[in-house]
């Protein structure tokens, strides 16, 4: 574990993004998990955007029990699971899929039963799915878009995880990332994906609309034991921090 450590640092380091001493850049993802670093880091939205709810995203609705949650989850299997959260914090759901443009299309899922899995962009052996999966069609709006018109509590903050698509939602949020204090993605440092992102390439178009890396909360692992991604933590520096 501390040979990772260092290499994660040199990583950040290399492409010019430095952990503050007094935040831990690893640490044990038991017992509280998320928790105790989304409080340890101190951000107050007042709107948090839950980008592929899935099962549900605890430790945001526990730590930020006073904020409006907007959920977005395209696979109806979630919808009684978005519909538990909305019964314990205010918020709204939508079943759409996030994307770089609102072509008012639609986009293909992949689905992977089984492994309760899913995604856009199609997966390579790296995670070892190695199973057939089922393709539905699901309509696509960008993130901006989604919230036009609405006059939702300010600052935002935003969880993405989909599974390979970060990049594209990030590129559809331009206006929302202007109010945005922080954004946790999960950001692949493995080829997970054909067309897939690397990921100083993420890291570069978070810094290009104002965030840089201040933690990173859990480390995904695939076939092998391999790294296969970060899930980290962004913070807009043209934002006041509460801290």
């Amino acid at each position: 574990m501390f040979i990772l450590k260092k290499m994660i640092r040199r990583m950040l380091r290399y492409l010019g993004y430095e952990i503050n001493p007094y935040r831990p850049l690893l640490k044990d993802i038991g017992g509280a998990g998320w928790r105790h670093d989304l409080r340890r880091l101190r951000f107050c939205p007042g709107t948090v955007f839950d980008i592929g709810v899935g099962e549900g995203t605890a430790e945001l609705y526990q730590t930020y029990p006073n904020a409006y949650f907007m959920l977005v989850e395209p696979l109806k299997t979630y919808k009684e699971s978005m519909n538990r959260v909305l019964r314990h914090v205010r918020g709204e759901q939508h079943s759409v899929a996030l994307g770089a443009t609102s072509s008012g299309g639609v986009e293909k899922m992949l689905v992977y039963p089984c492994k309760q899995q899913s995604s856009i962009k199609i997966r390579t052996d790296t995670e070892g799915i190695g199973e057939n999966c089922d393709e539905i069609e699901l309509p696509v709006t960008t993130l901006d878009d989604l919230v036009e018109g609405k006059n939702l509590p300010k600052p935002f903050g935003l969880k993405i995880d989909t599974e390979g698509y970060e990049k594209e939602i990030i590129q559809g949020a331009k206006r929302v990332l202007r109010d945005t204090e922080f954004v946790i993605a999960e950001v692949s440092v493995a080829s997970r994906f054909e067309e897939g992102y690397a990921c100083d390439e993420f890291i570069e178009l978070m810094y290009t609309h104002g965030f840089s890396v201040v933690d990173i909360i859990d480390i995904g692992y695939g076939v092998g034991k391999r790294v296969i991604f970060f899930d980290m933590v962004f913070q807009n520096f043209n934002i006041k921090s509460n801290r």
